[in-house]
């Protein structure tokens, strides 16, 4: 469920700004703007059982590992889906606060 929370929120910014770049950034999550945590971490949920990432997905776990800790560590979770720990740490507890970040990114 995570993993499609993830996909759903970024095919609202895919329809919205054709694309990451043209996105708002939106809040910070630990080093990084969360849209560009919820597009990598998206991508990793869809990618995980081949265990191959391109570099941005690497990039931003590689981060999120060094703001939260080996939890995020691509190379200590081979082939795992780590959707359900990104949505944690996004505090997307309730419809309301996935709601309120996703305003903030597409209005």
């Amino acid at each position: 469920m995570s993993g499609a929370l993830l996909q759903l929120a970024k095919q609202a910014i895919s329809y919205t700004y054709r694309g990451l770049t043209a996105c708002p950034r939106g809040r910070n999550v630990g080093s990084q703007s969360i849209k560009d945590v919820i597009w990598q971490a998206r991508n990793q949920a869809v990618h995980f059982e081949a265990g191959k990432y391109d570099p941005p997905v690497l990039k931003c776990f590689q981060q999120l590992q060094a703001d939260f800790g080996p939890d995020f560590s691509l190379t200590s979770n081979p082939r795992q889906n780590l959707a359900e720990r990104v949505v944690t740490l996004l505090d997307w507890k309730s419809y309301d606060d996935y709601e309120k970040d996703m305003t903030q990114l597409c209005p």
